[in-house]
């Protein structure tokens, strides 16, 4: 995979409301970088079907991950719609799986039931995903990988599979600070965002003791070729006396 790419959904009132806050993006936002993925998006859904359905459907139509990755609403209560959702997205019908119903009934023993049955609902074609201790797998549909929503659960399971989802160059972040307001760097920086598509150029001002200062950054993939982009920003750097420091960050 030459430059692959990943899209989290993350589902949950309880998130959108306050009740918790999340844990899983900013993991995945942390891996990412790790395993080669270049993340391009994060959506936060209540827990709808026609919302999370929607979402999934033009996530797969306009962004066209490598790797969608959805977090929460796999649960056996009222609530628990992702499934649903992502087999609406798809144009899918929702089937019992007849191996996870199994599972369950060894699983959960005199206490299964109906909405334990309940989770054994899934896209048609879904593939389990055994792996480690995992007492309920991951469940893929297309490109598709379906997560709990807890963040213990989340990072147990993620972890376990996240060799398949390493590709590409190594991730490098450079930060660069220039002692001008970012209105001045304009120019420069419109420059190199359309001369190297592939790379993230960003600028942050700051202020501190009475100056008005500016965080440039680049991120993109391979140390040389961001080594190789540093260099010429210096080269062609209107005022060079004014980059104070330049930071190389490895993922």
């Amino acid at each position: 995979m030459k430059d692959p790419t990943a899209y989290l959904v993350l589902t949950g009132n309880e998130i959108l409301t306050g009740k918790v806050q999340d844990e899983n993006g900013k993991l995945v936002i942390k891996k990412a970088p790790e395993l080669g993925l270049r993340l391009i998006g994060i959506t936060i859904l209540p827990d709808e079907v026609d919302r999370i359905a929607f979402t999934i459907k033009r996530a797969k139509q306009d962004l066209k991950p490598t790797f969608i990755f959805v977090s929460g609403g796999i649960g056996p209560s009222h609530d628990d719609v992702t499934m649903e959702g992502i087999a609406k997205g798809l144009d899918l019908p929702l089937v019992q799986n007849n191996d996870l119903a199994e599972n369950l009934k060894q699983l959960y023993s005199d206490r299964f039931n109906d909405s334990v049955l309940k989770m054994a609902q899934v896209p048609e074609g879904s593939e389990l995903i055994w792996a480690g201790k995992l007492v309920f797998p991951i469940i893929k549909v297309d490109n598709i990988y379906c997560f709990p929503g807890g963040p213990q659960l989340f990072a147990e399971k993620f972890k376990a599979i996240s060799n398949r989802f390493v590709g590409g160059e190594e991730f490098v972040q450079v930060r660069i600070n220039v002692n001008l307001e970012e209105t001045q760097l304009t120019n420069i920086l419109t420059k190199f965002d359309e001369e190297f598509e592939e790379l993230m150029v960003g600028s942050y001002p700051q202020y501190d003791e009475d100056r008005w200062w500016t965080v440039v950054t680049f991120d993109g993939r391979g140390r040389r070729k961001l080594e190789e982009i540093v260099e010429k920003f210096k080269r062609e750097f209107p005022e060079p006396s004014s980059i104070e420091k330049i930071e190389f960050h490895y993922a």
